[in-house]
C-alpha cells in the first residue's frame, strides 16, 4: 500500500516537485521593540500538517495586540510556523509567504527507501533554510525549539541549537510517511509521538505564561481510506491521549480547522483565517492570563498596555 502511494503521489506530483523554492536573497527583518509585558510569555505550536497554516493567524493577532512572544516551541508544522516567525518575526511577512507556498514546496516523493515512507524530507529541509535565512538557531532574535522522537529510545528530543532546517525536518518526519531524520547520531521522527502540543518544553525556556494553538484534526471527519489515513489517524488519537495527560498552558487556543485534511493546501487560506478568529475570540483571556500571572509574581501592570476587546486587523494578502 505504501508503495502504491508512493507510485501514486511521484506521477500525481511531478511537476509540483520540480518547481524550484525561491533563492532570492532574504532582506533583515528590523527589529521590534518587545511590548511592556511584565511577564515572559511563550508561545506553543502543536502538529497538523497543513491546518498548521492557522498558527499563522494566531502569531499575526498576537503581534497586531500588542502580546510579547519570548519564545517558541514548535512540534512538526508547528517548528515550521514556529522556526520561520522566530527567525524573522514579521507575521504579516509570514503570512504573505506562507500563502504563496503549496504541496510542491514542502512535498518530494522518492522510490528511493520507500520503506521509510514515499517523502524524503530534503524539500522541507531546504524550504525551512530558505524562510529562516539559514542563521543557526541559536541566533533566532526569539528563542526557539523543535520538538522530535528518538526512535530508538522514545524520548522526546529538543532541538534548540543548529540548522533549522534539520530541526525542523526531525521535528516533522511522520512515520511512514516522511523519512527519520538522522541529527547528531540519533534516529529522529515526528515530535507528535511523544509531545504534539509540547507546553512543557516552554517552562524549560523560561516562559511564565504559556499560549499554546492546537491544530488538531476532528477525529469523527477524517476519512479513512487507507494505510496511510488509518496510520495518520492512529497518531492524531495518540496524540489527543498524550496531551491530556501534560501540562496545560494558561490559555489553549484552537482554531477551527479540524475538518481540514492532512495535506489539503487548498485550505490553507481558510486556516489562517480560522487562527486569527481564535486568537481574537480568546484575546480577554490571554490578557486576563497575563495580568494574573504579573499580580502572582508581584510585578505591576502597565496600564497603557491593555488588550483591546475587539481589535481589528488589516485584510489578508492576496
Amino acid at each position: 500500500m505504501l508503495l502504491l502511494a508512493g507510485l501514486a503521489g511521484l506521477a500525481g506530483g511531478l511537476a509540483e516537485m520540480l518547481r524550484p523554492i525561491p533563492r532570492r536573497p532574504r532582506p533583515p527583518v528590523p527589529p521590534r521593540p518587545r511590548p511592556a509585558i511584565p511577564v515572559r510569555v511563550g508561545v506553543v505550536l502543536g502538529g497538523g500538517a497543513v491546518r498548521g497554516f492557522a498558527h499563522i493567524g494566531v502569531l499575526r493577532v498576537l503581534e497586531e495586540n500588542g502580546i510579547p512572544i519570548d519564545c517558541i516551541v514548535g512540534t512538526s508544522v508547528g517548528s515550521l510556523i514556529g522556526a520561520a516567525y522566530a527567525a524573522r518575526p514579521d507575521a504579516a511577512l509570514l503570512e504573505r509567504d506562507g500563502l504563496r507556498l503549496d504541496r510542491g514546496d514542502f512535498l518530494d516523493y522518492t522510490l528511493s527507501g520507500l520503506s521509510w515512507g514515499p517523502l524524503k524530507g530534503t524539500k522541507l529541509e531546504r524550504l525551512v533554510e530558505w524562510l529562516t535565512g539559514g542563521g543557526p538557531i541559536e541566533n533566532f532574535p526569539i528563542p526557539f525549539a523543535a520538538v522530535a522522537t528518538d526512535l530508538r529510545t522514545g524520548e522526546r528530543v529538543i532541538l534548540d541549537r543548529g540548522p533549522a532546517g534539520r530541526a525542523v525536518r526531525a521535528s516533522s518526519a511522520m512515520p511512514g510517511l516522511i523519512h527519520p531524520c538522522r541529527v547528531d547520531g540519533r534516529l529522529l521522527a515526528d515530535g507528535a509521538l511523544v509531545e504534539n502540543l509540547p507546553v512543557k518544553v516552554a517552562g524549560l525556556m523560561g516562559a511564565e505564561v504559556t499560549l499554546a494553538v492546537s491544530v488538531s484534526p476532528d477525529l469523527k471527519q477524517t476519512p479513512l481510506r487507507g494505510a496511510l489515513d488509518v496510520l495518520h489517524q492512529a497518531l492524531a488519537i495518540l496524540g489527543r491521549e498524550l496531551t491530556t495527560r501534560q501540562p496545560e498552558a494558561e490559555v489553549t487556543i484552537v482554531p477551527a480547522v479540524g475538518h481540514i485534511a492532512t495535506l489539503d493546501f487548498r485550505h490553507k487560506r481558510e486556516a489562517v483565517a480560522a487562527g486569527k478568529a481564535a486568537a481574537l475570540a480568546a484575546l480577554p483571556q490571554i490578557r486576563a492570563a497575563l495580568v494574573g500571572a504579573a499580580a502572582s509574581l508581584g510585578r505591576p501592570w502597565p496600564e497603557e498596555q491593555a488588550v483591546p476587546s475587539v481589535p481589528t486587523l488589516p485584510p489578508s494578502p492576496a
